[in-house]
């Protein structure tokens, strides 16, 4: 009688398992490192859009005060008078306070004061903020912010009202 065997040993079905097994560890830390890298661009995407909302609030007040009225200290802070009208009158002070941690990390952050009362944090983790008077009539201003191992810097100009 001869027979004649159709069917997988053993051995062939671990070696499959075993196959399949690496292959699947292989994919999961494929999909590790595109969801760490997805979570890391989301992060300094909106720090990116923290520091320009930033930057655009003390653009915006900046334009509504008059040139005369600007006074730069140094490159770390500026003092100026906002007129929303002639009742609504506020003194805006916009200072940098830097700090080292205690992993003796660098940082600091960008506070704004309003008629000489509490401050408000506005933007953290900030490395640098500097507002440089070009002329009578235009200012620069940088903000640079840390993310993880990433600077980003921010540059704008200020023609503020006459």
């Amino acid at each position: 009688m001869k027979m004649n065997a159709r069917g997988l040993t053993l051995f062939e079905l671990l070696l499959t398992i075993a196959l399949v097994g690496i292959v699947c560890l292989l994919g999961t830390r494929i999909l590790q490192s595109g969801i760490s890298a997805y979570v890391q661009s989301c992060g300094m995407v909106q720090r990116g859009m923290e520091t320009q909302m930033a930057l655009e609030r003390i653009i915006r007040e900046m334009k509504t005060s008059d040139t005369d009225e600007i006074i730069v200290t140094g490159t770390n802070e500026v003092d100026f008078v906002m007129h929303r009208s002639p009742i609504d009158t506020k003194e805006i002070d916009y200072e940098f306070v830097s700090a080292t941690d205690s992993n003796g990390l660098f940082s600091g952050e960008i506070r704004r004061t309003v008629n000489d009362a509490a401050f408000e944090v506005l933007l953290d983790r900030v490395t640098a903020f500097e507002v440089t008077r070009v002329s009578s009539e235009f200012y620069l201003v940088r903000i640079a912010v840390e993310d993880g191992f990433v600077n980003v810097d921010f540059r704008t100009g200020v023609a503020p009202q006459r």
